[in-house]
């Protein structure tokens, strides 16, 4: 049976399981494989675990440090150390791991051949071109095959190309010049010797003329074509991009040098600040397409203005200065230059200054990244903290454009309107209102009690609502026409049938809720706690019965009525005076026997009793007299019983002591004072019963080993020197090859087989219980292949002995002399 599930997770539909029902972690498993699926397929590097001592590691492995919970990466293949934590390891050797910060690529230099690359690595190819790697590979000989495994990140090949030829750009028209400024000196000279020379040529100097005026027209012309040629190097477009990094298309003039491979600049047309540098990648009719690689600003914007910023051609050789003329008409204003080569390098940042190991590095791969590494607010819901600045729009401004302070104070609502002075009002017809003041920030509107809140609404009256279909089933409001159509029971006395059901009510319950079944059987289950005892008496009111065997736990703060031991101060009731039963006498009982009759007490020290003293049990039986007799002889003391002496104990006349049974006919010990050695005064066997060392000793006779071995004298004593002699293994000897072992000459055997096709008969003189070993010396050709009807081994097959070798068959002997049975193992082999 499958695991009920509850539902699923509303993102990556993982099972909501019942962990209550059978099989639940089938569902269980498949969530997991889900899980790892999803993070293998959204990038989440291979982790090989918990970092581990005397581990081998491959370059890229990836480790958990169970100290810290950081994650390392393998930099060099080695062997982890035996013993030691991780972090000492990572001490003694600093080249072997790398810290793999979440979100931040690990940079590994120039691409290389037949070298292991795992996911987030970065590589640089050629100079200038950033690769990341997207899959987890040993790379193959040349990066062209390899680039599957590769996602470019950035290429800063055209940049820097295109610093390069600015500055050679700048070079030239540095050369360029100072030629102008020495072909300028130079005509300066050539005007004043021709003005020297004016007053003797009048002719020259109409000639002069004539070609200074054909100089301006041709500068004129000049003018116009460079001011066309730089039309074709700049352009507009109105289509919709957001300012950002990677491909951009725009929809602009045709005709224009927007040649693939020139560098761009794109500038918003209303906001400078907002601009694009890129290189042209497509260029056809009125399709524009740039890669952007730099950007300032942000926004989506619909007004740009395109410019041409690659590197113009190298300028041509300057021509043979000619004649000056006399100065033309200022010609028209010429087309705006080119743009100027990049500004110095600025100074360093206070970072780290290396791009490639820092966060920086995710901004190209991560718009949100980017805003979260230069602390900028994203465009969509921006939260600003500190004192956000924004312009100020026009006073009569009414749009989506940020009203600042300044906006809102030149409004005048302040100053113009008074706040308000009444409460805020609720529940009437909709208007913009009239009065001429306003709500205060913190207004509050009461709650509208003629309206029924949204949550756990209480309606009266006559509620209606639209009637759902009769079908259906969800959080619709069921009124009276819905129930009705669904054809229920009426409210009062209703008449049910087939298999009604209810919801079943809690096992405490005790109102008028339907009791269902399961509710009738909960009742029926008897308690799970244990009956109280020593408390405060209560009717209870519990739900559950008690069993009919239920037993209450003993009360240990009461004494019991059997042997009571009372601690503390224990109190009875004082029996009267001259009682005699066995009620519980109490001190004071005591004391009031003892200072009445003084005369019927014995004291503890120094008094004397006369007379035969006399003990008489408590409860049946006859009484105990002690009745000292004195004599010359002898000082004795009676034990009688029923005035009858029985026992008699005292001191002889040498002072031994001695304890005799009259009735047995003075049969006793004697005691010596001086050895304190005990003797027996008669025949003990026919008196007292007691044996002497000397009588046991004469009774003690030890088993042989032949008796042992063949159970013979069951009752003698067994010695270790018979068990070990019956222990001693018993010789076989064969006769024709043939050997029948006799179990009543020993328990374990030897047997030297004198060659191959021997037999081993049924043994004799069995005893059911026996057990021993049968050590065979097999020799180069021994093997028994004849075996009596008595030998039985596991599964019916009989052991193949060993050639050279000594095998050992143990065995377990049953069955009857005339019927034996041997159950026997075979061991083989033995060296």
């Amino acid at each position: 049976m499958v695991a009920n599930i509850r539902g699923y997770t509303p993102n990556y539909q993982f099972k909501l399981i019942n962990f209550d029902t059978p099989r639940w972690h089938t569902l269980e498993y498949a969530n997991w494989i889900q899980v790892d699926t999803i993070l293998s397929a959204a990038g989440v590097p291979h982790i090989r675990g918990v970092w581990l001592n005397a581990t081998a590691y491959t370059t890229g492995d990836r480790v958990l440090d169970p100290e810290t919970g950081d994650i390392w990466r393998c930099d060099v293949t080695h062997t982890s150390a035996a013993t030691n934590t991780f972090e000492a390891d990572r001490t003694a050797h600093p080249t072997y791991w790398l810290l793999q910060q979440p979100g931040v690529p690990i940079f590994r230099g120039t691409w290389a051949p037949d070298t292991v690359y795992s996911l987030g690595d970065i590589v640089v190819n050629g100079e200038y071109s950033y690769h990341l790697c997207t899959n987890e590979h040993e790379s193959s000989t040349n990066f062209i095959t390899d680039i599957a495994n590769w996602q470019l990140v950035f290429d800063a090949t055209a940049a820097v190309l295109y610093i390069q030829d600015s500055t050679d750009i700048v070079s030239d028209y540095a050369a360029a010049a100072q030629a102008s400024a020495v072909s300028a000196d130079a005509s300066k000279n050539s005007a004043l010797a021709s003005a020297t020379s004016a007053s003797s040529s009048a002719s020259d100097a109409d000639a002069d003329a004539i070609a200074a005026d054909a100089s301006a027209d041709a500068a004129v012309v000049s003018a116009a074509a460079a001011a066309a040629s730089a039309q074709r190097l700049q352009g507009t477009s109105v289509t919709t991009n957001t300012v950002g990094g990677g491909l951009k298309t725009f929809q602009t003039q045709a005709g224009k040098m927007f040649d693939v491979g020139v560098y761009m600049h794109i500038v918003d047309n209303a906001e400078a600040a907002n601009s694009m540098s890129g290189v042209v990648t497509a260029y056809s009719g009125t399709t524009l397409t740039v890669n952007v690689l730099a950007l300032s600003g942000s926004g989506t914007k619909s007004d740009w203005r395109l410019y041409v910023s690659g590197s113009p051609g190298q300028p041509g050789t300057a021509g043979a200065t000619g004649a000056t003329g006399a100065t033309g008409a200022p010609g028209p204003q010429g087309p705006q230059g080119i743009q100027g080569p990049q500004g110095a390098t600025g100074p360093a940042g206070s970072g780290s200054g290396d791009m490639l190991r820092s966060a920086n590095l995710s901004d190209v791969l991560s718009a949100s990244a980017s805003l979260a590494n230069i602390g900028g607010a994203p465009l969509a819901s921006p939260i600003f903290t500190g004192d956000p600045q924004a312009p100020t729009p026009a006073t009569a401004d009414n749009d989506t454009s940020i009203a600042t302070t300044a906006y809102v104070k030149a409004q005048g609502y302040g100053a113009a309107v008074p706040p308000a002075t009444v409460a805020p009002l609720m529940d009437g017809a909709a208007a913009v209102g009239s009065v001429a003041k306003y709500a205060k920030e913190d207004h509050i509107h009461p709650t509208d009690t003629t309206r029924a809140p949204l949550a756990s609404p209480i309606f009266t009256g006559d509620p209606t609502a639209p009637t759902p279909l009769t079908a259906d089933n969800d959080t619709s409001i069921a009124t009276t026409a819905f129930v009705k159509a669904q054809g229920y029971a009426p409210l009062a006395a209703p008449t049910f049938t087939g298999d009604a059901k209810s919801t079943t009510p809690a096992v405490n319950d005790n109102d008028t809720s339907i009791a269902t079944t399961a509710y009738v059987i909960g009742q029926a289950s008897p308690t799970a706690t244990a009956p109280l005892v020593n408390g405060t008496a209560t009717g209870g009111t519990a739900t559950r019965w008690s069993r009919e065997d239920h037993v209450h736990p003993t009360d240990t703060s009461r004494a019991p009525l059997n042997a009571p031991v009372f601690t503390g101060d224990a109190r009875a009731v004082t029996p009267t005076a001259g009682d005699s039963d066995t009620s519980i006498a109490t001190t004071a009982f005591v004391q009031n026997a003892i200072s009445t009759s003084t005369t019927n007490k014995v004291d503890k020290a120094g008094d004397t009793m006369t007379g035969p003293l006399t003990v008489n049990p408590a409860t049946g039986g006859a009484a105990i007299t002690l009745n000292p007799t004195q004599a010359a002889q002898q000082a004795l003391h009676n034990l009688m019983q029923s005035g009858v002496v029985k026992w008699q104990v005292g001191k002889q006349t040498d002072d031994n002591y001695i304890i005799f049974s009259s009735v047995a006919g003075a049969y006793g010990l004697v005691i010596d004072k001086t050895t304190a050695l005990a003797s027996v005064v008669a025949n003990p066997t026919t008196g007292l019963g007691i044996a002497t060392k000397q009588y046991a000793d004469g009774l003690v006779t030890a088993a042989t080993a032949a008796e042992v071995v063949n159970n013979t004298a069951p009752t003698r004593l067994l010695t270790p020197g018979a068990m070990w002699s019956a222990a001693t293994p018993t010789v076989l000897t064969e006769s024709a090859g043939v050997v029948t072992p006799n179990l009543s000459l020993g328990i374990d055997f030897t047997w030297t087989l004198g060659g191959a096709a021997r037999t081993m008969n049924s043994p004799s003189n069995l005893k059911a219980g026996q057990k021993g070993v049968f050590i065979l010396t097999v020799g180069a050709s021994g093997s028994i292949t004849t075996w009596g009807s008595a030998w039985k081994f596991p599964g019916g097959v009989k052991p193949t002995l060993t050639p050279n070798g000594i095998d050992v068959i143990s065995y377990v002997a049953q069955g009857t002399a005339g019927a034996p049975i041997m159950y026997c193992t075979h061991s083989a082999g033995f060296a």
